[in-house]
């Protein structure tokens, strides 16, 4: 029997008003959701790659169509979706780093066009611009050829770096060959990662260079610790002339919350962590506060007791100091032709700030022993490592 369907107007106005600017559309890949290629194109990365959100092999999961059926509704899920992200040092400072340090260039060969990149042993990949890879590759590639990227790149600020695509292909440096991806982004200069570098013999693998030779033990070192033995000591030391005030916003309510349950078998644990901590005058007892914090007790990697302040219902209520931390990649970059390292280790760093009279009362918390409050910052405060660090921009 032939079955014969009508479709109302209305029905065909509305599913004609779903389909908009048809003459823009393009047909895109719903293995990786590329624009540069059709589904059976070769060159789809995600042809053989597995599902992270349905566990099938062929697609990303930023296309997966498959219904998330878990319970955490409301909940956003991240999906690594075999994107990679990293950091890029050098692609925004044409050369300098801050200033001062001069980035290494070499000349390489790709696709026998000459290149000058920088050697940045803080990006993973080798990356060029899009007018460098238009003028140079202009015979061997289009931008179309462009594989859809599969790296998610930053620059040292933390910028996100537009990136178009990728080649493979083949780079040569003083007769040494390898295969890399190269990656083709908007603006910057020309890079090669520490993954090129490594291959083609320029510096070493950062992950597979050799330990750091450690001076644990010399005569100067000990003739350093006699002279100052006020300063190296298992006395808690406190800074001078430095003390922390906490800001309470303008709309805030005092909050008292009770004391949570402590297993009967740490008290008596409890109880002398709470008594050393009290004889380095870090926290003092008290009978009142318009301000209670519970604690939690967290078990240490040697089984011992770690005594911690709950102040997430005072941290809310606080105006927070902006002090900038300092950023690892920029660290580095500072430490570029360094060969001797020295550490010092501050034993209970923020424990060494003091905590103004008038901010006291707002840290207090209570235990089986009685209520205390803390007469340096505590580590649990919103804003001890801002102001941490703002004391060691002042000391150095």
């Amino acid at each position: 029997m032939l079955r014969v369907v009508m479709l109302l107007p209305s029905l065909l106005c509305g599913m004609r008003g779903k389909t908009k600017n048809v003459k823009n559309y393009r047909l895109s890949c719903y293995r990786c959701g590329s624009l540069n290629h059709l589904t059976n194109s070769q060159k789809c990365p995600a042809v053989c790659k597995e599902c992270k959100k349905c566990g099938n092999v062929g697609h990303f999961a930023r296309v997966c169509k498959e219904i998330n059926r878990s319970n955490n509704k409301g909940k956003v899920s991240y999906v690594n979706d075999g994107v990679e992200k990293g950091v890029v040092l050098s692609l925004k400072n044409n050369g300098d780093c801050n200033g001062s340090m001069r980035q290494p260039k070499c000349l390489v060969l790709i696709e026998s066009q000459e290149l000058e990149v920088m050697a940045d042993s803080g990006s993973s990949w080798t990356i060029i611009t899009t007018d460098y890879f238009k003028q140079k590759f202009k015979d061997v590639w289009r931008m179309s050829d462009l594989v859809y990227p599969d790296i998610i790149a930053e620059g040292f600020d933390g910028t996100a770096i537009d990136i178009k695509g990728y080649v493979d292909t083949e780079i040569v440096f003083k007769g040494r060959l390898d295969n890399i991806k190269l990656y083709v982004a908007e603006k910057g200069v020309n890079v090669l990662g520490w993954r090129g570098q490594a291959k083609l013999g320029i510096i070493l693998n950062p992950r597979a260079c050799e330990p750091v030779q450690m001076i644990e033990e010399s005569n100067e070192m000990d003739a350093i610790v006699l002279k100052f033995p006020q300063v190296f000591t298992d006395v808690l030391g406190k800074l001078k002339n430095y003390s922390h005030k906490i800001k309470l916003k303008s709309v805030s309510r005092p909050v008292v919350q009770k004391l949570r349950n402590v297993p009967i078998g740490v008290h008596d644990e409890l109880k002398t962590i709470v008594a050393g901590v009290v004889k380095d005058d870090v926290i003092e007892e008290i009978e009142s506060s318009g301000w209670v914090s519970p604690i939690v007790l967290a078990r240490k990697s040697d089984k011992s007791i770690r005594l911690c302040v709950d102040l997430r219902a005072l941290n809310v209520n606080i105006i927070v100091n902006c002090h900038p931390l300092p950023n690892i990649n920029e660290v580095l970059s500072m430490l570029d032709g360094a060969k001797i390292f020295s550490t010092l280790d501050l034993r209970s760093a923020y424990h060494q700030i003091e905590l103004t009279e008038d901010s006291r009362h707002l840290t207090a918390f209570i235990t089986p022993q009685g209520l205390f409050q803390f007469k340096r910052t505590p580590f649990s405060l919103a804003s001890a490592a801002s102001v941490f660090q703002g004391a060691m921009f002042i000391l150095f």
